[in-house]
């Protein structure tokens, strides 16, 4: 009798591993579903953005092009930022860039730095430095080919919608190996 007992604490423990790395590894399928869900949904919105202000561009009377910055209302944007392009913490900023790499027109803040990439006919997305050098920003970048420049929009990946994002892509990355190798031990 002692004997099957052995066997039933082992059959309980390997039974118990297997449905706690099964949790794991469901677990990990859902934080990369949440977490690829929440970058897409938030390079959609800065490629619908980038898209709708490429309309605002136009050439000034020196023959620059520039950005007419959208008519902003305080009371649609949430604390702590102060506007869309606008005050200390804006949500967005810009930069208007012809083919060499010279910005043409920029936002006060969080306007990002660095050369464009490829003239594509869809916004392509990045990260990259400000110019100011205040931190890492989400880029989305689009030639506009009626005047030859790229208007990069960028958003600050410091709030907390984005530290969220940035927190579970990392812990993917950096954990996700860990129940793989649980399994392939045994």
């Amino acid at each position: 009798m002692r004997r099957a007992y052995r066997l039933d604490v082992r059959l309980a423990i390997i039974v118990t591993v297997i449905s706690a790395l099964t949790l794991v590894g469901a677990g990990m399928i859902l934080s990369m579903e949440f977490t690829g869900g929440q970058f897409a949904i938030e390079e959609r919105g800065l490629s619908s953005q980038v898209k709708d202000w490429a309309g605002s561009l136009r050439r000034n009377s020196d023959g620059r092009v520039v950005f007419d910055r959208p008519a902003e209302t305080s009371s649609d944007i949430d604390p702590p930022y102060t506007g869309l392009l606008s005050g200390d913490q804006p949500v967005y900023g810009y930069t208007v860039t012809d083919a060499s790499g010279t910005v043409l027109d920029r936002s006060d803040v969080n306007a990002p730095a660095g050369r464009p990439g490829p003239a594509a006919k869809e916004p392509v997305l990045s990260t990259g430095p400000t110019l100011d050098g205040t931190g890492v920003v989400l880029i989305a970048e689009l030639y506009v080919p009626e005047f030859g420049v790229w208007l990069r929009l960028a958003r600050s990946r410091s709030d907390v919608a984005a530290l969220t994002n940035t927190f579970f892509a990392q812990s993917l990355e950096e954990l996700g190996w860990a129940p793989w190798r649980c399994l392939l031990s045994w």
